[in-house]
């Protein structure tokens, strides 16, 4: 019983930090995306 908890708790902190590192991600992306966009714009 304990070993199943200990697992399903694995995998809600393994899902937990999935979905943040993507989020992570999505943002840096984002950041560096209008960073391009903004040098573009000021080397036009």
């Amino acid at each position: 019983m304990v070993i199943i908890k200990f697992l399903f708790e694995i995998r809600r902190i393994y899902n937990h930090c999935r979905i943040n590192i993507q989020r992570i991600k999505l943002n840096l992306i984002k950041q560096n995306y209008e960073l391009y966009t903004y040098h573009k714009v000021m080397l036009i």
